[in-house]
């Protein structure tokens, strides 16, 4: 992967945990990319009411042979435990 297609990635996938903070606390995050790493990009409040937050986004590899969320690194089991976390988060 290029490093232009990397940054995009990253930026991706600091835009969906903006959009899942706001789901859970009625936020207006946006991700912007950083020039300089780390982070690799800054949640900012579209409002300027929320305060701005750094992403460090971790990339991980999939198995291109199995379901899209099992992860190579399955004896880490982060996948289940983020879900976990987002869930109990939007329960309460």
């Amino acid at each position: 992967m290029g490093e232009n297609a990397s940054r995009n990635a990253e930026l991706a996938a600091a835009q969906a945990v903006a959009d899942s903070i706001n789901a859970m606390e009625g936020s207006d995050y946006i991700a912007e990319a950083v020039p300089d790493d780390p982070p690799d990009a800054v949640l900012r409040s579209a409002s300027g009411r929320w305060s701005t937050r750094a992403v460090e986004v971790v990339s991980v590899k999939y198995s291109p042979s199995d379901d899209s969320e099992a992860l190579l690194r399955e004896d880490r089991d982060d996948l289940r435990h983020i879900k976990q976390r987002l869930a109990s988060r939007s329960a309460t």
